[in-house]
């Protein structure tokens, strides 16, 4: 935000995005406007850490990177979801081919920063107005994880659940998402 001299900003995490922006708002709350948080949680329950864990295991034993991918897609999106074959086998190798996608050493970094934050004693600290968002169906974070956002966070709205979605809700319901982003961003400031 510096180098590009914005001074503040509202911020939308997703995800480990979503504990990134926890991070930034509780660090430099004067910066953020307002705050989005879709399919987070304050930290790792014990069974995600586990998991994140096991996929690094997995990507270290060099295993096909299709394989990995898929095996991690199912963690992400709803069954009604996955009932579009095409899509999700396009999206799969899509992912495989790209020269971008995450290195070990990367997705080694990324899940020992997870396994790491928590930001439940510091949620009173966020003063930002902010939108709480998960799907029904998202398996990596339980309703009663984005109940902890929503009871520790000062200026939150009770979550916002879509129905018939997973954990990825700007992919499996992208109106919906953009509706409840613009809906909050721009309604009546009381």
């Amino acid at each position: 935000m510096n180098h590009l001299d914005i001074e503040e900003a509202h911020i939308l995490g997703y995800g480990m995005g979503g504990f990134v922006a926890q991070d930034f708002v509780i660090n430099f709350p004067d910066r953020v406007k307002k705050l989005i948080l879709e399919g987070t949680a304050s930290s790792l329950s014990f069974r995600n850490k586990k998991l994140l864990q096991s996929f690094l295991k997995l990507y270290k034993q060099n295993i096909d990177k299709e394989t990995w991918i898929r095996q991690f897609l199912y963690w992400m999106y709803s069954p009604r979801y996955y009932k579009n074959i095409e899509y999700v086998e396009a999206l799969i190798s899509f992912k495989a081919q790209d020269p971008n996608f995450v290195t070990a050493e990367l997705f080694e970094a990324q899940v020992n920063a997870c396994l790491t934050f928590n930001s439940l004693k510091s949620l009173s600290k966020i003063h930002a107005e902010t939108l709480i968002i998960l799907g029904e169906e998202d398996i990596l974070y339980h309703p009663t994880e984005a109940d902890i956002l929503y009871q520790g966070i000062i200026h939150a709205s009770y979550p916002l659940y879509i129905q018939e979605c997973g954990h990825a809700v700007h992919i499996e319901h992208p109106k919906q998402f953009v509706h409840a982003i613009l809906g909050f961003l721009y309604r009546y400031d009381r």
